[in-house]
């Protein structure tokens, strides 16, 4: 009798255990199924509220990029025009590089000066009245060594001081040649800003 006793009670507590064993189970099934759900509700949620948060982005941005892509318009003459200003400001510097460059070369060239004198003398009329050269004091000296201390024939060479070295001015008395420095340059000045004032034309009208 006592051996059934033992027997029915090591099936009860057997069962008990498989029982709880179960029952732990089924609890450790629904606890990660219900994780898995929660997880799978977070990404859907994350997902939509990036969505949600893009559009509305998107929607709050517009007003600006359209603002912003106004103003761009409205520098577009402004900055064609800091352009025009920025080329003739580079005109100017090449000039005056020029200058530097054309007074140096005097400095170290004498036959600049001789040329400048008798491409003066070509352009003057024919005539027998006595042709006045004026120079700078350096040119007139480098000049009259080259004629040994003479003036060239039917010409008389004056100082003055007041012009820059590389030029000179021939005077007859019907006409009058400006050859010095600061006319070669004007001249200059005037041909490249006029072909820049073309070229920017055929720009505009291209567009």
């Amino acid at each position: 009798m006592k051996g059934a006793i033992v027997n029915n009670n090591q099936r009860d507590a057997a069962r008990e255990r498989q029982q709880k064993q179960q029952s732990e189970q089924q609890n450790r099934l629904s606890v990660e199924q219900l994780e898995k759900i929660r997880q799978q509700a977070y990404d859907e949620g994350y997902q939509q509220g990036l969505e949600e948060g893009k559009n509305t982005f998107l929607q709050q941005s517009t007003p600006f990029i359209e603002q912003f892509e106004t103003l761009l318009l409205s520098f577009k003459d402004p900055l064609e025009l800091l352009d025009e200003n920025l080329e003739n400001q580079l005109v100017n510097l090449c000039l005056l590089i020029s200058k530097e460059v054309i007074r140096k070369e005097v400095t170290t060239s004498p036959q600049t000066i001789l040329q400048a004198v008798q491409e003066g003398l070509a352009l003057l009329p024919k005539s027998e009245d006595r042709v006045r050269i004026r120079l700078h004091p350096d040119d007139a000296s480098c000049v009259r060594k080259v004629y040994h201390e003479k003036s060239p024939q039917n010409c008389l060479i004056q100082e003055d001081s007041s012009l820059s070295q590389g030029g000179c001015f021939l005077e007859v008395k019907s006409s009058t040649i400006n050859a010095t420095i600061e006319q070669k340059i004007l001249k200059a000045t005037q041909s490249l800003l006029q072909l820049n004032s073309q070229e920017t034309s055929s720009h505009a009208n291209d567009q």
